[in-house]
């Protein structure tokens, strides 16, 4: 965590940071310490969408050195690699996918129960793109038990679609109920 960052700070500049991941917040915080100490970072454990707010509260001295703006949008090794956010399709965990969840109530479990088909089939067509969209909403909704883990969806996904090429079948999926989760778009 904090690459970019660093690699910002390390040219000169200083940097107003957001991250809704608080494991993020905190390596970012103990790696950069220096730089907070010197107040050339401030970190904020929000989502993007809360920038203007925040910034707009920021002294005047601090909003008038801005200038520029980098967003490292999607998710990190870190949170796709740990099963227990529920980002990967390739170990098994809770279907959580929620970027704060200490901020957040809603789990991509909780989205797939109270959902309806319908709204299931746009999001996973607005929000992954997928073609399947309206087969995987059936298979998913008319699952005989609750949807709790990612190894759960993957599944169903995989008893609809088959591997073509080098994107795992369960990727649009995982990437559309993401996005819905942490309200990306």
């Amino acid at each position: 965590y904090g690459g970019h960052t660093q690699a910002i700070i390390q040219s000169g500049a200083s940097v107003i940071g957001f991250d809704w991941d608080q494991t993020a917040v905190d390596s970012v915080t103990q790696t950069c310490s220096d730089f907070i100490a010197q107040n050339r970072l401030l970190i904020f454990h929000e989502a993007y969408s809360q920038m203007e707010t925040i910034v707009r509260d920021l002294d005047q001295n601090v909003q008038d050195r801005i200038l520029g703006i980098l967003f490292d949008l999607g998710t990190s090794v870190p949170q796709l690699t740990s099963s227990q956010q529920g980002l990967s399709f390739a170990t098994d965990g809770p279907l959580d996918m929620r970027m704060s969840p200490e901020k957040q109530g809603v789990t991509a479990s909780d989205l797939l129960i109270f959902m309806s088909q319908k709204e299931l089939t746009q999001v996973l067509r607005d929000f992954g793109g997928e073609t399947d969209a309206v087969k995987l909403a059936k298979a998913i909704k008319t699952s005989p038990e609750p949807i709790k883990t990612t190894g759960q969806l993957v599944a169903i996904i995989e008893k609809i679609k088959h591997r073509t090429g080098k994107l795992h079948p369960a990727t649009k999926v995982f990437q559309a109920l993401r996005i819905a989760v942490n309200s990306e778009l």
